[in-house]
């Protein structure tokens, strides 16, 4: 159920709703510390109640501030309410990359909270923090903040939003960063077709979600000349056996001849691969069922929501062959640990269940930081989540990690790192 509630969360981060107060001071505002008196969560060593002034500066010796860094950054997260384990864990990723900085010598921002939960108009939240002293804004977090954020004529400060809106014309400094399903599901696409498929079964989930990671697919499998030969999709209720066999035409003919029975299995020779986009439990159950009915040697390419997160070899057994796309912040750490990675997780409870929104928080402290010369950032960015290249619709885009289930286990393709 842990698995589970993780992806329902990530998957619906795009619908993220706040609610209404009239308070528009920061929660806190932060500044990394040298305190080491306590370190049972990876956010002690910040200040975390807002008193009208930053926290005590470090007393660690820091590198001179780059001239482009801002001096003040405002973060504007839902930290209560439905959606506060995505926003807290976005904040906490993104104060242990500041501590991490200053750690190495490095100077940092000060930091400030907004709690977006508590406010129900996000432009006026905005110019208040910009008024407070922010040089740069990253959130909000949901889509409707973030949609009104992007209508309004608030924009007065580079601003890096943590979800997307339904329009390509942006406001002027104004970015878009996030976890998006769509934007992996064209990468699954793309990774598939230079493997050399053309024809391919999809078996999505049910509902308009699901219905537009089929689309999304679909766009830009025929953009590239593919075939979509047939498409499944699965609900909660569904019998996924009969579902399998009927989608791949399964028949199995008996034969008997001088008293010795024997069967031939014939399934549809249509297709050549397979998109999966499917949770962990579901896919764990359509995988040996597609070995079942005879299309065992057909490749299988999902999502990232094919894999919980954390390493389950037992569970994940049955996902063998499985090739995915996921950040480089869950699968890097695989093969050798990751610092920040294994501080978080060894403080933070809801890491296992959160990975992925933690590097969110860290990526996007890295691109705060330079986002007032984004423009000139034409190589990229290597972050956590991916690499980090801007496009033209002002949309930060995210090139994954592949890997394959090997024995249980994701293994990092070598070749796509």
């Amino acid at each position: 159920m842990r698995h589970l509630f993780a992806i329902l969360l990530l998957t619906s981060l795009m619908l993220l709703n706040g609610c209404a107060s009239q308070t528009a001071a920061p929660v806190s505002t932060a500044s990394p510390t040298t305190d080491n008196a306590a370190q049972t969560h990876p956010l002690s060593n910040f200040t975390d109640d807002f008193s009208g002034a930053p926290a005590t500066p470090s007393a660690t010796t820091t590198a001179a501030a780059p001239s482009n860094m801002p001096s003040t950054i405002a973060l504007l997260l839902p930290l209560q309410g439905n959606f506060s384990a995505a926003g807290n864990a976005i904040k906490s990723g993104f104060m242990a990359a500041a501590q991490q900085q200053q750690q190495n010598g490095q100077a940092v921002p000060k930091i400030a909270v907004y709690d977006t939960s508590q406010h129900t108009d996000v432009a006026e939240l905005y110019q208040q923090a910009v008024s407070n002293g922010a040089e740069v804004v990253v959130g909000p977090l949901d889509k409707n903040a973030v949609q009104s954020l992007a209508s309004s004529s608030a924009i007065s400060v580079p601003t890096l939003a943590l979800n997307y809106t339904a329009d390509n014309d942006l406001p002027q400094q104004f970015y878009e960063f996030g976890l998006s399903p769509l934007d992996e599901t064209t990468q699954v696409a793309q990774k598939m077709w230079q493997d050399g498929y053309r024809s391919v079964i999809m078996i999505v989930p049910a509902g308009t979600w699901g219905q537009n990671l089929a689309n999304t697919f679909q766009t830009q499998w025929s953009q590239l000349g593919g075939k979509i030969t047939a498409t499944l999709t699965v609900a909660s209720n569904q019998n996924i056996n009969a579902a399998i066999k009927n989608i791949l035409h399964f028949q199995q003919q008996r034969k008997d001849k001088a008293g010795i029975r024997s069967y031939n299995m014939q399934r549809r020779q249509d297709f050549d691969a397979i998109f999966l986009a499917q949770p962990p439990l579901v896919a764990r159950q359509i995988v040996p069922l597609l070995k079942y009915y005879d299309a065992g040697n057909i490749p299988v390419y999902a999502t990232s929501l094919v894999y919980s997160g954390s390493p389950s070899a037992n569970a994940d057994n049955d996902l063998n062959g499985v090739k995915f796309c996921d950040m480089p912040w869950v699968l890097d750490n695989l093969q050798q640990p990751v610092p920040l990675y294994q501080q978080l997780a060894n403080n933070a409870p809801d890491f296992p269940t959160n990975a992925r929104l933690y590097g969110l928080g860290v990526d996007s402290f890295g691109l705060a930081l330079q986002l007032n010369q984004a423009a000139a950032l034409s190589n990229g960015i290597s972050g956590v989540t991916g690499y980090l290249t801007l496009d033209k619709q002002q949309h930060w885009q995210r090139q994954l990690e592949w890997a394959q289930f090997q024995q249980g286990v994701p293994v990092v393709l070598p070749d796509t790192k």
